[in-house]
């Protein structure tokens, strides 16, 4: 009998221990919701009283991917026979979508929103309706400062403004050889990385001395000995943090200095890069403004 009622005061314990674990701990509870035929879940946390939720991805992520544009000037290469060229020699449209995005001035506006709920709130003004018992999100009004169309990198300004194109055989030599690039923030034989990865002390020093709102653009290479790959991102200097942009993924706002060196590290390894540059983004496009002059499309260098 003793035995049994240790047993049983055992186990009445561990179930009271249990259910206090159950009480105190943050519960979750999802909303299913259709945006235009798809479906998010949105995961909303009631959270016991003084306990706070921390999100842990790096910035606020407002997503844009390249795929559509080069689908659609696949489909009108006709219309777009020279940003077809282009993009087929490339393998994509990054370098003039971030000339575009440097010359509109399309990042750092940053505006807050319920980071409970998905990225699409943070794009897009919603109105929620009720539908058969399902909550449904309809959408009023498109409001993404990046939503922009191949028009856009049709015009003559952006179609013009690749980087091997407006570099003299001069300047793509000495950047082949010797990874010195035009408008670069860096001195000439200056390393900007560390054992592969970015440099981050010097790199500090460069945008320190940049003004708040200053564009930068940043590439990743892949030299080989054959073979020269880069991948074109942006960088913006706001007040108390930076913006980050990549073509394929969409810009991160509010990044700290640390969280903006994670994603140039991340771009090296995803990209296999072996050298990185960064460059004066306005100064380069003041450059493409001062060499503009009217004429015939050139063919891709």
């Amino acid at each position: 009998m003793y035995l049994i009622s240790s047993f049983c005061a055992k186990i009445t314990l561990f179930i009271s221990f249990w259910l206090i674990s159950i009480i105190m701990k943050p519960t979750q509870f999802f909303i299913d919701v259709n945006i235009q035929g798809e479906t998010v879940i949105f995961n909303a946390c009631n959270r016991a009283e003084g306990q706070t939720v921390q999100d842990k991805s790096p910035g606020n992520l407002i997503k844009f991917d390249q795929t559509e544009l080069c689908d659609e000037v696949k489909k009108n290469k006709d219309v777009y026979s020279s940003l077809h060229q282009i993009n087929l020699k490339f393998n994509g449209l990054c370098e003039l979508i971030c000339n575009f995005v440097i010359m509109e001035d399309k990042l750092g506006r940053t505006f807050k929103h319920n980071k409970r709920f998905s990225d699409a709130f943070a794009k897009k003004s919603f109105e929620m309706k009720a539908d058969d018992d399902k909550l449904v999100l309809i959408e009023k009004e498109k409001i993404s400062r990046h939503r922009f169309y191949v028009t856009d990198l049709n015009e003559d300004k952006i179609r013009k403004s690749h980087i091997l194109h407006v570099s003299t055989l001069f300047q793509k030599i000495i950047a082949y050889f010797f990874n010195i690039y035009p408008h670069d923030l860096f001195r000439p034989f200056e390393s900007n990385q560390k054992n592969g990865l970015v440099n981050e002390s010097a790199l500090a020093e460069k945008l320190d001395a940049l003004p708040d709102g200053h564009y930068v653009k940043f590439s990743v290479f892949k030299k080989t000995f054959f073979d020269f790959e880069g991948h074109s991102m942006v960088i913006k200097k706001t007040k108390d943090s930076y913006s980050f942009f990549d073509p394929n993924e969409g810009e991160y706002t509010e990044l700290a200095f640390t969280e903006l060196c994670e994603k140039i590290n991340e771009a090296m390894r995803k990209h296999q890069g072996t050298h990185m540059a960064f460059m004066d983004g306005e100064a380069y496009v003041k450059s493409l403004q001062q060499e503009d002059t009217p004429g015939k499309d050139p063919a891709p260098a």
